[in-house]
């Protein structure tokens, strides 16, 4: 690891974004700690792979096994983390699931686990890591959101739920850990091409479904459409972009970084953000708490590495 690479630990590594983005911080130099579930058996090829890069890198890579769903295993993690590299610079939550199909057909069940993972997982991983950034006074803290967080199409509702949630549990906590010098940043990816689609789940309930036939069909048509992009020539759906997008961002100085970055074919998305930002800020200074809008550098941060509440509080 040079002088100047930062240890990170990311989550989601087996495939697509994460694959890449795990390589490719490797080779700019940091020391990486590359998260998937089953390195030993279903994703023992991806974790082999993994490793080689590391060889032949100028940074270090190590894969670790980690379920995002999994508190304790959230916990390990980053103590493995921060006792390895002495410190977390930096955490990037990739690790997600896409659940597609007619909304009304899945199970509240299934709405839970879709949340889990993709909600509540980046949720554990940052109160994991959360601690170790505070007492240091800096980190930064990548969740990797979708365009799908800024707006809604049909049957795909579970996913636009996790993702909108994500992109409000990011913002209200970037401004909370700006105080502790502590960055939380959003990247938007359009459509790529990865398996999370392929591995997309389906609704649960079957009768409901087949009541439901007309938007079945509709479903149908529409997905047709939406893959079609992947077959158009130029368009932007290799997920190393996003990787790239994500080493870039590493290695940005603190209080330079946007809060939301779109990769890809986004929608119009890109000028929703730049045309929302100030109404953002025009909030935060109604409530008085303008000074938390993010990191600010050689701005002091409040009691680094202490409880801020008084004595006995």
């Amino acid at each position: 690891m040079t002088s100047s690479g930062r240890v990170v630990l990311i989550t989601g590594t087996s495939s697509g974004i994460g694959f890449e983005a795990a390589r490719l911080l490797a080779e700019h130099g940091h020391r990486v700690y590359a998260t998937m579930r089953d390195p030993l058996r279903r994703n023992a090829a991806a974790a082999d792979e993994l490793r080689r890069a590391g060889e032949t890198s100028s940074g270090e890579l190590r894969v670790i096994e980690l379920d995002v769903s999994d508190d304790a295993a959230a916990r390990e993690a980053v103590e493995e983390a921060v006792t390895g590299g002495g410190r977390l610079d930096v955490l990037v939550n990739n690790a997600g699931a896409m659940f597609v199909g007619v909304g009304e057909a899945f199970t509240p069940e299934q709405l839970t686990r879709q949340l889990d993972v993709n909600v509540t997982g980046p949720f554990r991983m940052m109160r994991a890591a959360a601690p170790a950034m505070r007492a240091a006074g800096e980190g930064l803290i990548i969740n990797v959101s979708s365009t799908a967080g800024r707006f809604a199409r049909p049957f795909a509702a579970p996913y636009h739920a996790s993702k909108w949630a994500l992109e409000g549990l990011s913002q209200a906590l970037r401004y909370e850990l700006s105080v502790y010098g502590v960055d939380v940043v959003l990247v938007e990816p359009g459509p790529y091409r990865t398996n999370l689609q392929k591995v997309a789940e389906r609704p649960d309930d079957r009768a409901r479904l087949e009541s439901l036939a007309a938007l079945v069909e509709i479903q149908s048509d529409m997905s047709e459409r939406f893959y079609s992009v992947f077959d158009s020539p130029g368009a932007p759906t290799d997920p190393i972009d996003v990787a790239r997008t994500i080493v870039d961002i590493v290695q940005t100085p603190a209080g330079e970084r946007p809060f939301r970055t779109v990769v890809g074919i986004d929608f119009g998305m890109e000028e929703l953000n730049r045309k929302t930002e100030p109404y953002y800020e025009g909030v935060l200074e109604s409530y008085g708490v303008r000074h938390m809008q993010g990191v600010v550098p050689g701005r002091s941060t409040v009691n680094v590495g202490r409880d801020p509440r008084p004595e006995g509080a």
